[in-house]
Order: C-alpha cells, then sequence, then structure tokens
C-alpha cells in the first residue's frame, strides 16, 4: 500500500480497489442514477396529469354552473313578465268609481273637506314616517 502525506504532520493510508471492483460500484451507481431518473419522471407525469384532470373537471363544473345560471335568469324573466301581466290585470279589474261608491253609501264615509288634505313631496318613494301630530293643521 502506497502511503501519502497530506499536509505536514498526518499520513493516511490509501485503499486499494481493484479496477474491477471500481467499474462494478460505477455501474451500480450508473443503475441507481437511471432508476431515480425514471422514479422522478414517472412521478412528475403522474402530478402533471392529475393537474390536467383537476382542471378540466373544474372547465366541466364552470360549464354546468353556466347553464344553471342561464336557465335561472330565464326562469326569472319568465316569473317576473307572468307577476306583471298578473298585476296589470288585478288593476285593470278593480272598478275604483264601484269601490268609492260603497265607501260613501254603504260604509258612511265622507269626501275630505278644504283643507283636510296636506300634499308633501317625499325623498323615499317606498313609505312615509310621521314624526309629530298634524291634527292641529286642520
Amino acid at each position: 500500500m502506497a502511503q501519502y502525506v497530506y499536509g505536514n504532520t498526518v499520513r493516511k493510508e490509501e485503499e486499494y480497489i481493484h479496477p474491477i471492483w471500481e467499474k462494478r460500484r460505477k455501474e451500480r451507481r450508473k443503475i441507481k442514477v437511471n432508476a431515480m431518473t425514471w422514479i422522478l419522471s414517472i412521478s412528475m407525469i403522474a402530478v402533471f396529469a392529475s393537474g390536467f384532470m383537476y382542471s378540466i373537471d373544474l372547465m366541466a363544473d364552470t360549464a354546468v354552473m353556466r347553464e344553471s345560471y342561464f336557465a335561472l335568469q330565464n326562469d326569472y324573466k319568465n316569473l317576473k313578465d307572468k307577476n306583471d301581466n298578473t298585476e296589470e290585470e288585478i288593476n285593470n279589474d278593480v272598478d275604483m268609481e264601484e269601490i268609492r261608491m260603497l265607501a260613501l253609501e254603504e260604509f258612511g264615509m265622507k269626501l275630505p273637506g278644504e283643507g283636510q288634505v296636506i300634499n308633501y313631496s317625499s325623498d323615499t318613494a317606498d313609505y312615509v314616517e310621521q314624526y309629530a301630530d298634524i291634527s292641529g293643521l286642520r
């Protein structure tokens, strides 16, 4: 065995490796590298394939949701038209003169007199709140 000097104080003997053993060791390392390359390649393909399948599934779900949205929008339009038509029929069927006559004759109501009707404008069209008694304005 050959001796080599590393530095100025340490002596270390080098281990002898037969050339055939060295060749086999390199071949085993090469096989391990090839196996790791295949494993890594297959795992990467699996990850990309699963991501691709997931994106296709999401696109299909989006298409179904879009169709559902348009169907619901169409149903809403049909119901709104039906409600508008029904409201118009109800308003056309009401005879305001007949209601006035019933109120005056049957229930003893009277038409408002001069100064009993107070007109005002409101910012909101939904409802009106009364904050003070207006009976003294007559």
